[in-house]
């Protein structure tokens, strides 16, 4: 299934070129550290999925629309006054800690669907600061909101530093981390190299098979070769540029562990080259 939010930097594009691996290696548990869309994971519908995120407005909306959440875009506008106040609305409960309340995943929902490019983006207060997209001319309705109950109804989902997860757990790891010398405004703290470091030795100690993304960088691919992951380059379509036209294919990194010996990621992984 489509998810049900938009997601920049999501793995739409790259899910279906992964069939083939995924359905070979046949994982019973999932885990996404860094959930974002789940593009992925919904995609190929897994039973069981752990997913976490440090966006606790994002994790409170997955629980609430688990639960039955209701969204009634008649509440909402495309004005930008009405955007305004409701921003206001927003960094109060986001200040206050009410991540898990049905009112903040509303709105989360709301923004997801009416913040320029659907950007969810913190400054170094905390306060969500994205304004109105200019391109918008009605409040989107409620999508996939049944589908995603019904296919997410066995996931759990986790409000956690990615360091405080096991990543033996799961059969496979689906690892999407902000993305080095790249957008990591998704939160007031960032996603430092150290990080980014403390990211791949876990992942070399968990003996999961692993697919692991990031931007396309040489100190990030000679990071992951220096743990034995098998590096390749793929391409996206840029999705951030306001100028639909200048969205050209951009390189990134994906990254494969634990799959066993001697596997020919090119011939099972659609469009991607050795990097």
């Amino acid at each position: 299934m489509l998810p049900p939010l938009k997601n920049v930097g999501g793995k739409r594009w790259l899910a279906p070129k992964l069939s083939r691996l995924v359905n070979e290696t046949k994982p019973t548990k999932v885990l996404e550290p860094f959930a974002g869309g789940l593009a992925f994971s919904l995609h190929f519908e897994f039973e069981h999925v752990i997913a976490n995120d440090t966006n606790s407005p994002l994790i409170g909306f997955y629980k609430n629309l688990i639960n039955g959440l209701r969204y009634d875009h008649n509440k909402f506008s495309t004005c930008p006054e009405f955007y305004g106040s409701t921003r206001e609305r927003m960094n109060y409960l986001l200040k206050n800690n009410l991540f898990d309340t049905t009112e903040c995943s509303e709105l989360y929902y709301y923004f997801n669907k009416m913040a320029h490019s659907g950007l969810w983006r913190l400054n170094s207060s905390g306060e969500f600061n994205v304004w109105i997209g200019k391109c918008y001319k009605q409040v989107a309705k409620a999508y996939n909101f049944p589908e995603f109950r019904n296919v997410a109804k066995q996931w759990r989902f986790e409000n956690k530093s990615f360091e405080n997860l096991c990543f033996k757990e799961a059969d496979l790891n689906f690892v999407d981390p902000p993305y080095y010398k790249n957008f990591v405004g998704y939160s007031s703290d960032g996603f430092k190299w150290e990080q980014q470091i403390s990211l791949l030795d876990i992942l070399e100690d968990s003996e999961k098979p692993t697919i692991y993304c990031n931007s396309f960088e040489p100190q990030i691919i000679h990071e992951c070769k220096k743990r034995g992951f098998s590096t390749y380059r793929t391409y996206r379509s840029g999705s951030i540029n306001s100028n639909a036209s200048k969205r050209e294919a951009v390189p990134e990194l994906i990254a494969f562990r634990n799959f066993g010996g001697n596997r020919k990621f090119a011939s099972l992984v659609k469009g991607i080259e050795n990097a």
